[in-house]
């Protein structure tokens, strides 16, 4: 699925953000990496995805 240039707004729960506090304490590359694929990139996915996007909003109709 391509990215599309909307405004996305993702949110981090507080487990998130203390996974990313240690994440750069540590200076861990790995785990960074994987944090940014897998919590803002999977929130951007779903939110990029019409079938999850309210139908004024240009969501699909059901």
């Amino acid at each position: 699925m391509a990215i599309r240039a909307v405004t996305t707004v993702i949110t981090f729960s507080p487990e998130d953000l203390m996974a990313l506090q240690q994440i750069l304490m540590d200076e861990d590359r790995e785990a960074a990496f994987a944090f940014l694929r897998d919590t803002p990139g999977g929130k951007i996915a779903r939110a990029q995805d019409d079938s999850h996007r309210p139908e004024l909003e240009g969501g699909i109709r059901g």
